[in-house]
């Protein structure tokens, strides 16, 4: 946060524009990019962990309001037919019943499928059961749309989902209820997480890690006698703890352009000349004259501290 309030405006301004307008450049690709662009121009550019956060932050939409609690007050801005809004009541009185919420975006799919269980199992079962199918699929849908607007997708592929729902591939109706209730208890964590992952960088140990939590919940979902498994439930919270304290953890972490930054501040500080020289080797991509030239800078200083401080004594 330090970082930040010391960087000038119009670099803000610089780096924010670019990352809105480049919105498919990978965020690294896109900060190196501008680290390059900053130099050239004279400037010494954020470090690379603030340059991330600032791109990421112009691109990150604001929590959409469809992953708000569903209410009749809704339906000012989220109007409903009178038939949707009885399906979306019977969910609304599931979820209480289990402690769970009810999406405004969860709502908006429970209209739209509200006559797809009965037309899949025209047999039956019965009504409440078919109502807490909806309530699967409902969700099923709202969580992939989240993770279409949070991952930036250009389209928002279901095809997936559409199979499993055409050929009917779900658990036993005795089953249904705690599926439901798990989905529904865990969607708005579940939009909170994928929009604060998509912040983050993603490297090979946070992949493995966030695979394990799918893979975990994916589990629980398909197996509901697995829900309330105490080894499961622990190594799920442990791999959440972990997700949630990884930005932190990185920003604890020294950062490698941190030092190179103070040094080339430095230099252009006290000899402007030289400052001029180690860009141009920069640029041209002499990377031993690079080298050489700072430590030259850094011998000089060293010199200058050692003389300071015999003349001190």
């Amino acid at each position: 946060m330090g970082q930040e309030k010391n960087i000038k405006p119009w670099v803000k301004q610089y780096v924010s524009s670019r990352a809105s307008h480049e919105p498919q450049t990978p965020r690294d690709e896109l900060a190196k990019k501008l680290d390059g662009e900053l130099r050239k121009l004279g400037h010494t550019p954020p470090a690379k962990t603030t340059m991330r956060k600032m791109i990421s932050a112009a691109r990150i939409k604001e929590p959409s309001p469809q992953d708000q609690p569903w209410q009749m007050g809704t339906l000012k801005h989220y109007p409903h037919s009178a038939e949707g809004i009885a399906a979306i009541m019977e969910a609304y009185r599931f979820a209480a019943k289990h402690n769970g919420t009810l999406t405004i975006r969860q709502a908006k799919w429970i209209e739209r499928l509200r006559e797809v269980p009965r037309q899949m199992f025209p047999e039956g079962p019965s009504e409440q059961e078919l109502a807490i199918l909806l309530i699967i699929w409902a969700c099923q849908y709202a969580k992939q749309e989240i993770w279409s607007e949070v991952t930036q997708k250009p389209s928002f592929d279901t095809t997936n989902l559409d199979y499993q729902v055409a050929m009917r591939l779900v658990g036993p109706p005795d089953q249904w209820e705690t599926m439901a209730a798990f989905l529904l208890e865990g969607s708005p964590l579940f939009a909170q997480t994928m929009k604060e992952w998509a912040k983050e960088p993603i490297n090979k140990r946070s992949l493995d890690r966030r695979s394990n939590i799918d893979g975990i919940i994916k589990r629980m979902a398909d197996n509901p006698e697995l829900a309330d498994d105490a080894t499961l439930k622990a190594q799920l919270a442990s791999l959440l703890d972990e997700e949630a304290h990884k930005l932190e953890r990185e920003e604890q972490e020294p950062d490698d352009l941190d030092d190179l930054d103070r040094l080339m501040a430095s230099v252009r500080e006290q000899n402007p000349r030289l400052y001029r020289q180690i860009c141009k080797a920069a640029k041209d991509g002499r990377e031993d004259e690079f080298k050489r030239l700072l430590a030259s800078f850094q011998d000089t200083e060293s010199h200058k501290d050692k003389q300071s401080k015999g003349e001190g004594k």
